[in-house]
């Protein structure tokens, strides 16, 4: 049983940084530390993705240009 236990909570934390660094780490300027708060901040990466770039820029850390970097790659020109 303790065995089972650790290897499920094993798994779940690398599934956890797996969806961390596919969805945000590979935006330029945006590395784990400021991924992590950003997720903090906003709840999950599905409100991220529907954030404007005012509500981002707004958020501690967030500049308006790392806020329309991070806008841009979630919403890119002509799709």
């Amino acid at each position: 049983d303790e065995a089972h236990r650790f290897g499920i909570t094993f798994h779940r934390r690398l599934r956890r940084k797996a969806a961390l660094t596919t969805g945000l780490v590979e935006i330029p300027g945006l590395g784990p530390k400021r991924s992590r708060q950003l997720l903090k901040e906003m709840g999950s990466l599905k409100r991220v993705r529907e954030a404007t770039v005012e509500e981002l820029a707004a958020l501690k850390g967030i500049g308006p240009e790392l806020a329309r970097t991070i806008y841009d790659h979630f919403h890119p020109a002509g799709g």
